[in-house]
């Protein structure tokens, strides 16, 4: 695992509201940078203690990274309104970046990022409470959040909105099967990076949410998922929502549902 060379102290903050404190920083790594976007309620003890969640923004095929972007605070914002500090984590290769698959394949599909944000929020913000962070993600973030739950132990647990962890497989075979001719390490990136293949690792608990009215990451994929997760003897709490599209349903009743879901590990 590439180790984290650099972490920079929490700069000042800025208000994008009254009520939230935003930051940004960047923590260095030997191959790649992960990008930041930290975000606490304004109004807290002096010596106050949070819970916290690690997020890496959603939209990636899972053959490359994705940037941080303001589409993306949609899904960040309720979790401060709830008393928690916020994470966010670009994943490494983005589309912009001419190497992008190389530096995606570099970062582990992310898990690099995510134990770079896990070990900025554990050492370098001293209002988070480091046995309380929790990994979160929607659709490919999803997958970001199951492959670093199964791989940051000290994590309080996982949820995941609307993804079956299935990685770059949910592409279609054709896709796959030209970048295969082009790379002969191309099956073993997707095996390795398809986060429901390190269900055997996972020891914290995992919140999977889906709604009947997904058809971008069909609830049957999700319950496969929940179902290999009870095989395996792994804590999961399924909740499938009646109504909502892909990602509707996230904002609207998975986030409030697994915030209910951590307060009540805490």
């Amino acid at each position: 695992m590439a180790p984290v060379t650099h972490l920079p102290v929490l700069p000042p903050p800025q208000h994008p509201t009254p009520q939230t404190d935003y930051y940004e920083a960047d923590v260095s790594g030997p191959d790649q940078s992960t990008h930041l976007w930290i975000y606490a309620p304004s109004e807290r003890a002096q010596d106050a203690k949070l819970p916290a969640i690690l997020i890496a923004p959603a939209g990636s095929d899972l053959l490359h990274g994705m940037r941080l972007g303001n589409g993306d605070r949609p899904e960040h914002l309720p979790y401060v309104t709830a008393g928690f500090v916020v994470v966010a984590y670009e994943l490494s290769g983005g589309t912009e970046d001419p190497d992008a698959h190389d530096s995606f394949a570099k970062a582990q599909g992310g898990l690099v990022n995510g134990l770079a944000a896990l070990a900025f929020a554990k050492q370098q913000i001293p209002f988070v409470d480091s046995s309380k962070i929790f990994a979160v993600g929607h659709s490919s973030a999803g997958d970001a959040a199951l492959l670093l739950g199964a791989h940051a132990p000290s994590l309080k647990g996982a949820a995941i909105y609307n993804s079956a962890g299935d990685g770059c497989w949910h592409q279609s075979h054709a896709v796959l099967k030209r970048l295969a001719g082009s790379d002969p390490h191309f099956a073993e990136f997707c095996q390795r990076t398809r986060a429901a293949s390190h269900v055997g690792h996972l020891t914290v608990p995992i919140f999977l949410f889906t709604s009947g009215e997904d058809t971008t990451c069909p609830p049957s994929s999700v319950k496969a998922l929940a179902a290999r997760l009870h095989q395996a003897g792994r804590a999961c709490k399924f909740v499938e929502a009646s109504s909502g599209d892909h990602y509707s349903s996230m904002l609207e009743q998975g986030i409030p549902t697994a915030i209910a879901w951590m307060r009540s590990l805490l």
